[in-house]
């Protein structure tokens, strides 16, 4: 009994807790054992049942790693790898682990192909889940060399960059019809992104560091309808980090959005006015 309890206290302070994980099992059993896995590791996660679900999941939710059932109805685990490397490429870098209980050679060459950072075969012990992830998502912080190491890193990735993408700020524009429902969106906008940035800094001082991410991704995502190309870069400097780096970078990377969003405001009411 001792020793599971020191396997216990050991997870949760395992140096990659507190990952935000997508499983995507269409297997209810299958998804109670892991999501206690998880929890029992400090992660949280969110389930979905199919392939189609996880694909509009890791389109509205920034994750750290996704457990994907190699064999599911309608999209597969390879599927949603496959679409989602080719929608996205090397610009959201995130890892994905194969689930299933075919454990031959096959099927693991088969994941590895469709661009699978791991492969599982169930029964899936937790300690192997849990050094699995911290695994794959340590070899992506790695490659992305601390996505948010410092101010000056984030000001050279703005060097050349415009505040606005003309063109599609004007197609935005010209989609709302006249200049006050054009003006009413800006307001919208702003209140929104200010919003949002209240919201990082209580993130930000209560610990919350994955919640930070998803929120700088729905910052990301208006600000790139309004064209306005720094907020994106800026909001994806959060949106990519992973905890390790929002544990000591989180308040710098927070000052900086906002500068840029102070500046990119004034040249949107500068436009409306």
């Amino acid at each position: 009994m001792g020793s599971k309890s020191n396997d216990s206290a050991n997870d949760a302070c395992s140096p990659q807790a507190g990952l935000h994980v997508l499983v995507a099992d269409d297997n209810t059993l299958n998804q109670d054992l892991t999501v206690r896995m998880l929890s029992r590791a400090g992660h949280t996660a969110d389930v979905v049942n199919d392939g189609a679900a996880a694909l509009e999941a890791l389109e509205g939710m920034a994750y750290d790693v996704v457990l994907v059932d190699m064999m599911m109805p309608g999209l597969s685990g390879l599927d949603v790898i496959r679409r989602y490397r080719e929608s996205f490429g090397k610009d959201r870098p995130l890892p994905f682990v194969v689930l299933t209980a075919n454990a031959t050679k096959e099927a693991a060459e088969l994941a590895k192909e469709a661009g699978a950072a791991a492969y599982l075969t169930k029964p899936i012990q937790p300690k192997t889940l849990r050094m699995t992830i911290e695994k794959v998502v340590n070899s992506v912080h790695d490659e992305a060399q601390a996505v948010v190491p410092d101010n000056a890193t984030a000001v050279a990735a703005l060097e050349g960059q415009p505040l606005i993408d003309e063109e599609v700020f004007a197609e935005t524009i010209g989609l709302m019809g006249d200049r006050e429902r054009a003006k009413g969106l800006v307001e919208r906008f702003c209140s929104d992104t200010e919003h949002l940035i209240t919201q990082i800094d209580s993130a930000v001082r209560e610990g919350r560091l994955t919640e930070i991410r998803d929120l700088a991704h729905a910052m990301k995502g208006s600000a790139a309808y309004l064209g306005a190309v720094r907020m994106v870069i800026a909001s994806e400097y959060l949106q990519r980090a992973t905890p390790p780096d929002l544990e000591t970078t989180a308040v710098q990377a927070l000052g900086f959005l906002e500068d840029v969003y102070r500046e990119t405001r004034e040249e949107l009411f500068t436009r409306m006015t």
